[in-house]
């Protein structure tokens, strides 16, 4: 099912790019990634979208900034199908910001923005009929590649729990497939939801490997 208030073409108007990104609607914080930016729009990925008009805060994690670009959005769609996600018009931004994301969108090429690492961590996923474990062998701050051997569509909506080295408790997040590999066998995830704990841990972590 799909809401649209007005035609939108992210394709035409913005970059196709993943970035981490943090929202709050009607009082909910989810950490999850985008689909699309531009200097006045962002898609974002979310498996419970916020209603049609509603604005909601929003944190845009570019890299190499040291902090979140905080902005606000007016939500102009919704898809609650396959994928999920919602389109925001991006309100006022202080000049600063919107020099920040313009000079963001000049540099990056493909839409993998965020940096990779090689890994080697054990993960449990699950979806809503069968769990089964794999290996992380890439992780970024906007997804990860898990080595599996069990069967995942594309589109598939999972929940993944991983344990970060260093940390004594396990993280929980969602992620959507985006693409199934065979060689080597296993899915690329993109995440579309979890805590500000998890993006804490997430980022510390990777600071570190880096």
């Amino acid at each position: 099912m799909v809401f649209i208030v007005f035609n939108l073409n992210p394709a035409e108007s913005s970059a196709t790019v993943v970035i981490p990104v943090r929202y709050v609607a009607r009082g909910r914080a989810v950490q999850t990634t985008s689909t699309h930016l531009a200097g006045e729009f962002i898609r974002v990925r979310s498996g419970s979208p916020p209603t049609v008009g509603l604005v909601v805060a929003m944190q845009l994690y570019l890299p190499r900034l040291q902090e979140p670009l905080a902005v606000e959005g007016t939500v102009r769609d919704a898809s609650f199908g396959t994928p999920a996600y919602f389109s925001a018009e991006l309100g006022a931004i202080p000049d600063a910001a919107r020099a920040q994301i313009d000079a963001f969108l000049r540099t990056i090429q493909g839409r993998r923005a965020c940096g990779r690492h090689e890994v080697k961590l054990p993960i449990l996923l699950r979806d809503a009929f069968s769990a089964g474990e794999g290996v992380v062998v890439n992780l970024s701050a906007s997804g990860l590649f898990v080595q599996t051997d069990l069967p995942r569509d594309l589109g598939a909506h999972l929940r993944g729990e991983i344990q970060l080295p260093g940390e004594r408790d396990s993280q929980e997040f969602e992620a959507e497939v985006v693409r199934v590999a065979e060689q080597p066998k296993g899915v690329a995830l993109q995440l579309v939801g979890g805590s500000d704990e998890f993006r804490t841990r997430l980022t510390t972590y990777l600071a570190g490997l880096a």
